[in-house]
Protein backbone atom coordinates (compact mmCIF):
# COMPACT_ATOMS: atom_id res chain seq x y z
CA UNK A 1 0.00 0.00 0.00
CA UNK A 2 1.52 3.25 -1.12
CA UNK A 3 0.20 6.22 1.48
CA UNK A 4 0.86 10.21 0.63
CA UNK A 5 -0.05 12.53 2.73
CA UNK A 6 -2.00 15.70 1.58
CA UNK A 7 -2.99 17.89 4.25
CA UNK A 8 -6.45 18.75 2.73
CA UNK A 9 -7.24 14.79 1.89
CA UNK A 10 -6.42 12.92 4.78
CA UNK A 11 -6.39 13.47 8.36
CA UNK A 12 -3.32 11.08 8.56
CA UNK A 13 -1.58 8.74 6.97
CA UNK A 14 -1.47 6.03 10.12
CA UNK A 15 -3.58 2.69 9.42
CA UNK A 16 -5.76 1.70 12.34
CA UNK A 17 -6.71 -1.88 12.90
CA UNK A 18 -10.12 -3.43 11.05
CA UNK A 19 -12.28 -3.24 14.49
CA UNK A 20 -11.95 0.96 14.45
CA UNK A 21 -13.34 1.40 10.97
CA UNK A 22 -16.20 3.74 11.19
CA UNK A 23 -16.90 2.22 7.30
CA UNK A 24 -15.80 -0.70 5.43
CA UNK A 25 -16.26 -1.07 2.01
CA UNK A 26 -15.88 -3.74 -0.40
CA UNK A 27 -14.35 -2.71 -3.53
CA UNK A 28 -15.14 -5.48 -6.67
CA UNK A 29 -12.84 -5.06 -9.95
CA UNK A 30 -13.92 -6.54 -12.74
CA UNK A 31 -12.57 -5.81 -16.51
CA UNK A 32 -12.48 -2.01 -16.67
CA UNK A 33 -15.01 -1.15 -13.93
CA UNK A 34 -14.69 -1.06 -9.60
CA UNK A 35 -17.88 -1.69 -7.96
CA UNK A 36 -17.61 -0.19 -4.18
CA UNK A 37 -20.27 -1.40 -1.82
CA UNK A 38 -21.45 0.83 -0.07
CA UNK A 39 -20.69 4.07 -3.01
CA UNK A 40 -20.27 6.25 -0.05
CA UNK A 41 -18.68 6.24 3.65
CA UNK A 42 -19.14 7.67 6.97
CA UNK A 43 -15.42 8.96 8.11
CA UNK A 44 -12.87 9.22 9.50
CA UNK A 45 -11.62 5.69 9.31
CA UNK A 46 -12.42 3.86 6.01
CA UNK A 47 -11.37 0.42 5.38
CA UNK A 48 -11.62 -0.72 1.83
CA UNK A 49 -11.35 -4.97 0.94
CA UNK A 50 -10.18 -4.85 -2.50
CA UNK A 51 -11.03 -8.03 -4.64
CA UNK A 52 -9.48 -8.53 -8.34
CA UNK A 53 -12.24 -10.23 -9.71
CA UNK A 54 -10.96 -10.08 -13.36
CA UNK A 55 -10.58 -13.26 -15.20
CA UNK A 56 -7.27 -12.72 -16.41
CA UNK A 57 -6.21 -9.13 -15.86
CA UNK A 58 -4.08 -7.53 -13.13
CA UNK A 59 -5.84 -4.48 -11.33
CA UNK A 60 -4.75 -2.05 -8.64
CA UNK A 61 -7.27 0.44 -6.77
CA UNK A 62 -6.05 4.20 -6.45
CA UNK A 63 -7.72 6.80 -3.91
CA UNK A 64 -7.71 10.31 -5.78
CA UNK A 65 -9.89 13.25 -5.84
CA UNK A 66 -12.57 13.41 -8.25
CA UNK A 67 -11.43 13.69 -11.87
CA UNK A 68 -7.43 12.82 -10.99
CA UNK A 69 -6.40 11.57 -14.59
CA UNK A 70 -3.03 9.60 -13.59
CA UNK A 71 -2.03 7.74 -9.95
CA UNK A 72 0.24 10.92 -9.55
CA UNK A 73 -3.08 12.32 -8.20
CA UNK A 74 -3.22 9.32 -5.86
CA UNK A 75 -2.73 9.18 -2.45
CA UNK A 76 -3.34 5.60 -1.26
CA UNK A 77 -2.99 2.79 -3.79
CA UNK A 78 -3.03 -0.94 -3.45
CA UNK A 79 -0.17 -2.59 -5.61
CA UNK A 80 -0.99 -4.18 -8.15
CA UNK A 81 -2.84 -7.84 -7.64
CA UNK A 82 -3.44 -10.91 -9.97
CA UNK A 83 -7.29 -12.24 -11.37
CA UNK A 84 -8.73 -13.83 -7.51
CA UNK A 85 -6.48 -11.64 -5.06
CA UNK A 86 -7.74 -9.28 -2.52
CA UNK A 87 -5.54 -6.28 -0.58
CA UNK A 88 -7.07 -4.02 1.94
CA UNK A 89 -6.45 -0.12 2.10
CA UNK A 90 -7.35 1.16 5.70
CA UNK A 91 -7.59 5.19 5.26
CA UNK A 92 -7.86 8.50 7.43
CA UNK A 93 -10.13 10.29 5.07
CA UNK A 94 -11.44 13.50 5.06
CA UNK A 95 -15.17 14.32 4.16
CA UNK A 96 -15.15 15.14 0.83
CA UNK A 97 -15.64 13.62 -2.97
CA UNK A 98 -13.12 10.92 -4.25
CA UNK A 99 -12.30 8.70 -7.21
CA UNK A 100 -11.59 5.35 -7.41
CA UNK A 101 -9.64 4.43 -10.26
CA UNK A 102 -7.11 1.98 -11.68
CA UNK A 103 -4.41 3.13 -13.71
CA UNK A 104 -2.69 0.37 -15.23
CA UNK A 105 -1.92 0.14 -18.77
CA UNK A 106 -3.71 -1.72 -21.04
CA UNK A 107 -2.80 -4.15 -23.57
CA UNK A 108 -3.14 -1.37 -26.14
CA UNK A 109 -1.51 1.39 -24.75
CA UNK A 110 -4.07 2.90 -22.81
CA UNK A 111 -4.89 2.98 -18.77
CA UNK A 112 -7.47 1.34 -17.22
CA UNK A 113 -8.34 4.48 -16.00
CA UNK A 114 -8.77 5.49 -19.64
CA UNK A 115 -11.13 2.49 -20.60
CA UNK A 116 -13.67 3.40 -17.46
CA UNK A 117 -12.41 1.83 -14.68
CA UNK A 118 -13.19 4.62 -12.43
CA UNK A 119 -16.05 5.58 -10.27
CA UNK A 120 -16.63 8.04 -7.54
CA UNK A 121 -16.70 7.85 -4.16
CA UNK A 122 -17.96 9.94 -0.68
CA UNK A 123 -17.00 10.17 2.75
CA UNK A 124 -19.08 12.08 4.94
Amino acid sequence: MKVVLDPNVLVSAATFPADQATTKVDASLIHYAIFPKPTSAAGPNVLFTVTDNAMKIAHEMAITLQGATSEEGAFATTEAMGPGQTKTLAVVLKPRKYQLACYLPAPDGKTHYQMGMHTNFAVT
